[in-house]
């Protein structure tokens, strides 16, 4: 089973608030993002996303890229166009 995990805690923002996705990490941790279809077609709204690096062996057919993390895999971002993230927010505490 896979769990998320909450983005590292150095230098990401407070959870809440919004940064552009140009700070967003690129080291695999996964984040909260936004994404703003621009008017393309139908915003997928907040997703669990992290980026992944283009594949060594085929970087043409996998280049490096913005992937929806989801319960039982990741799938690819096509057609989004993603502007703002943030760090999950701690787990809850069990008592």
């Amino acid at each position: 089973m896979t769990y998320l995990t909450p983005a590292p805690e150095t230098p990401a923002p407070a959870f809440g608030t919004w940064q552009p996705i140009e700070t967003a990490p690129k080291d695999g941790s996964v984040f909260l993002a936004f994404d703003d279809d621009e008017g393309h077609g139908i915003s997928m709204g907040v997703v669990a996303c992290r980026w992944m690096p283009e594949d060594e062996d085929e970087p043409e057919e996998y280049p490096a890229n913005w992937i929806v993390t989801e319960i039982g895999g990741d799938s690819e971002l096509h057609g989004c166009v993603l502007t703002h993230w943030m760090p999950i927010p701690p787990a809850p505490e069990m008592k």
